[in-house]
């Protein structure tokens, strides 16, 4: 394993790490608030996968896989960040 691997290896050991102290630490919030962290934790390993594939030398196939994987996670935070917001405020 070259230096810039051993450097992915540990970006997505920290992501997953986070992922599961943010997660332990929202205890009490609403599911879809924890569930926000998740998503945006899965798409930033997405990304960090993408970066191994392509340091690795792996098949243009993984390459697309990772970062369409990237592509849904992101879209699915967007979808629960609409779905969490606040409406506009109401006419006083």
């Amino acid at each position: 394993m070259t230096h810039p691997e051993f450097l992915a290896h540990l970006i997505i050991g920290l992501l997953v790490l986070e992922a599961a102290v943010m997660v332990a630490l929202s205890r009490g919030q609403p599911v879809a608030f924890r569930l926000q962290w998740v998503v945006n934790a899965l798409a930033g390993l997405c990304f960090a996968l993408a970066l191994l594939v392509l340091l690795a030398g792996a098949s243009r196939a993984w390459l697309l896989a990772a970062l369409t994987g990237a592509l849904l996670a992101h879209l699915a935070d967007v979808a629960l960040r609409w779905r969490l917001a606040p409406g506009p405020p109401a006419d006083s």
